[in-house]
């Protein structure tokens, strides 16, 4: 199992990257006004759009809406620090917004891909 597991590490770092596996990153501070995620992070220039999202949250709880309405303090799904949040589709990673619930910034780190 161990040579297996080693032996595909080996194999994915070896192998050039395409552009379907390009990954786009950011950090995002979610202060007191909605903020979403960048859209070249979701589009980048010149290649396929990103599809799927996953983002971790570093620092202060906030919340998301993913239906095109900007979340408030009170108002949204709850993210706690440490959370990791999944998102689908290319059309969600548009539409996600974020905002803080308390008084602390929180901090999220994005990463999108093919």
């Amino acid at each position: 199992m161990r040579r297996l597991l080693l032996c595909s590490l080996v194999v994915a770092l070896v192998l050039p990257a395409r552009a379907s596996d390009h990954v786009t990153f950011e950090q995002i501070t979610v202060a007191a006004t909605a903020i979403g995620i960048t859209s070249t992070i979701t589009n980048p220039s010149g290649l396929p759009q990103q599809n799927r999202c996953v983002a971790r949250l570093e620092t202060a709880q906030i919340r998301y809406r993913t239906d095109s309405v900007a979340p408030t303090s009170t108002v949204g799904m709850v993210l706690e620090v440490g959370d990791v949040l999944t998102i689908t589709t290319n059309e969600d990673a548009r539409r996600i917004r974020f905002i803080r619930t308390g008084s602390t910034s929180g901090v999220l780190s994005v990463e999108c891909y093919r």
